[in-house]
């Protein structure tokens, strides 16, 4: 999975941070931020609302594996990612 998340940086996509740190909290808040925003309120703890998509595949009990990369662009440009199997 590692080497999926730096091929995935390969090209240096617009946007990125010039603050590492900022860059990983922006990351996980948005990973985790989209529960607090739909809500999961099923009874059952299903994940119903088309907005938790690629929240439920990430916090899914198959989900096994991950994988994280960062790459410098230019000496004030930082990308991170992270890529999960999903279901």
């Amino acid at each position: 999975m590692e080497q999926q998340a730096q091929d995935a940086l390969a090209s240096c996509p617009s946007g990125g941070f010039s603050n590492p740190a900022v860059q990983v909290n922006a990351s996980l808040n948005r990973w985790w931020g989209v529960a607090q925003q739909n809500g999961v309120t099923d009874p059952n703890n299903k994940y119903t609302s088309s907005g938790l998509y690629a929240f439920a595949n990430m916090v899914f009990s198959e989900t096994s594996k991950i994988g994280c990369a960062y790459k410098v662009c230019n000496s004030n440009k930082l990308i991170f990612t992270c890529l999960y199997n999903a279901m």
